[in-house]
């Protein structure tokens, strides 16, 4: 925590974006810092942004490290896992290759460098799109099923054209990571009372 100017507690935390290109992470992000996105599709190699959401009455400034899909970007993504206080593995609901990567490359990615020391949220992007003409969509609850199976602290849906899911999704990344460093500090706690 930081002191802000005026004398009120500012909490802040970080996060990772991680999740195959063109799954609309960066359109969500650029949203939630309230920045102008653009419809042409520039590869993200890396990127920071800032917002901030209320919970509780308490304002929390939320850093978010939007990273690149690519493969060849690995050593840039493994820097932010450590500096993250939860990550946001995001897959699109109308791309099922996006979808069977969270399991098969994002997810085991992050637990070899990090192994389960930082929550995950499991972020389905695009929403917006579900039930399409000439898609086949990702449910709901093979969502819920995925996050299930990864460990995840929670599965969300969100769309670059909902703000208030934009905000959701933050919001509950910040809850994650706050209660994972309670967890941690009880633990902690304990074992100096030994």
């Amino acid at each position: 925590m930081k002191m802000v100017a005026s004398g009120e507690v500012s909490r802040v935390v970080s996060c990772t974006m991680v999740g195959d290109g063109l799954v609309g992470k960066t359109s969500i992000v650029r949203k939630f810092a309230r920045q102008s996105s653009t419809e042409q599709y520039v590869a993200t190699v890396f990127d920071n942004f800032a917002g901030s959401v209320t919970i509780n009455g308490s304002k929390t400034t939320v850093s978010v490290f939007d990273t690149a899909g690519q493969q060849e970007y690995e050593g840039l993504r493994v820097f932010t896992y450590s500096q993250s206080d939860v990550i946001l593995v995001c897959f699109s609901v109308v791309d099922r290759e996006s979808f069977l990567n969270v399991s098969d490359f994002w997810v085991p990615e992050i637990r070899l460098h990090v192994g389960k020391s930082k929550p995950i949220v499991l972020v389905a992007t695009q929403a917006d799109l579900r039930g399409s003409p000439k898609t086949v969509s990702i449910s709901k609850q093979e969502g819920r099923n995925l996050a299930c199976k990864i460990g995840a602290k929670l599965y969300l849906e969100t769309s670059s054209k909902d703000s208030e899911s934009i905000n959701t999704v933050f919001e509950h990344a910040v809850i994650s990571a706050v209660k994972q460093k309670k967890c941690k500090l009880s633990l902690f706690d304990k074992l100096l009372r030994r």
